[in-house]
């Protein structure tokens, strides 16, 4: 699958994400409070964990695809740096999970550096460490984690396929003709079933979880399994 494939379904899960948590109550405070309101939950929403966590879910999209050529990912590139020479061919031991964890403690602990030096300059003017290491190093380890078991997920549906413990899996997709075009029409869909359920339940939540639902079924349909 393409890399602006992987890209516009992280920027889905992204935006499906924000409507199963927060949906409600940001059309709540919006019919009652109106504009005002709304920016005051948004800034309430532990906004710095959130922004990290969009920034590296997104930027993660096309790490895999560092074992043919590393663009568009600037943590990507930072993890595939050590390992770059044991590389050898598209989807072999680079699409596994446990290049998920390695790709995912490098990206945590770049976070944590990035973060480190924020305090220390923070200190040196006088405002104490302003930005909380940990949480920032949790929150930036799940979101590459996810990220790249996506990518491995999305090209699953594709006619190459890739392995799983041992096991092929592989779908209709073809990279760089059909992809886009599948993939626009599922993320469609899934809206659309999103918007249908806030329409007869009144919760976007609600909604949220039809169109996550939708997603999982049709990603389920598309999967053919091969040892």
């Amino acid at each position: 699958m393409r890399g602006l494939c992987h890209v516009l379904l992280r920027i889905y899960y992204v935006t499906l994400g924000l409507t199963l948590l927060y949906g409600d109550k940001l059309v709540t405070t919006y019919l009652t409070q109106g504009v005002s309101g709304l920016l005051k939950v948004l800034t309430g929403l532990e906004l710095l964990e959130f922004i990290v966590f969009a920034a590296v879910f997104i930027d993660i999209a096309r790490a895999p695809d560092c074992d043919v050529v590393c663009s568009g990912t600037v943590l990507g590139y930072i993890a595939h740096i050590p390992v770059k020479p044991f590389l050898r061919t598209h989807r072999g031991w680079y699409h596994s999970v446990w290049v998920a964890i390695y790709v995912s403690v490098v990206v945590s602990a770049v976070i944590t550096v990035l973060a480190m030096g924020v305090n220390i300059i923070s200190n040196h003017l006088g405002f104490g460490s302003v930005l909380p290491l940990v949480k920032l190093a949790i929150t930036a380890f799940s979101a590459s984690f996810l990220s790249y078991l996506f990518h491995l997920v999305e090209d699953s549906l594709t006619l190459r396929g890739i392995r799983w413990f041992g096991v092929r899996t592989r779908g209709p997709l073809r990279t760089g003709s059909s992809d886009i075009v599948v993939v626009s029409a599922i993320v469609l869909t899934s809206a659309l079933a999103t918007w249908v359920a806030y329409y007869f339940t009144g919760s976007l939540s609600q909604g949220a979880v039809l169109g996550f639902l939708v997603l999982v079924l049709v990603f389920a349909s598309m999967l053919e399994i091969r040892r």
